[in-house]
């Protein structure tokens, strides 16, 4: 198999009755196990909504901005970035990218709400 990676930017806003270390931990605990490794099947592609559905549900989550979607996120060619989708070939595995400081896998930010 070959494995193809991907990023995800974005803002997110929390309910101020949430703390923003409970709220970023299950942010990323939640995609990391949606979208890892393990999470993911071979020719199993990855949708931009299925991304933002899983940080949707969490808790005290109650805004997503995605700035980004796609292969990489450091690539300024890929932008403005229009991906909706990252499809993979039958011999493909689409995983998030293990995290690179402000670079590559989860690039997120966290407002508190109004």
């Amino acid at each position: 198999p070959y494995f193809k990676t991907f990023d995800v930017a974005a803002t997110i806003t929390y309910n101020a009755n949430y703390s923003y270390v409970t709220v970023k931990s299950a942010v990323e605990t939640a995609l990391k196990e949606a979208f890892g490794i393990d999470g993911m099947d071979m020719a199993k592609s990855v949708s931009k909504s299925k991304v933002f559905k899983t940080i949707m549900k969490i808790n005290g989550v109650e805004s997503c901005s995605m700035t980004y979607f796609g292969l990489d996120y450091i690539d300024q060619t890929t932008y403005p970035n229009q991906d909706y989708e990252i499809s993979a070939d039958f011999y493909e595995y689409i995983v998030l990218h293990e995290n690179v400081s402000e670079k590559h896998g989860l690039i997120l930010t966290y407002e508190q709400e109004d």
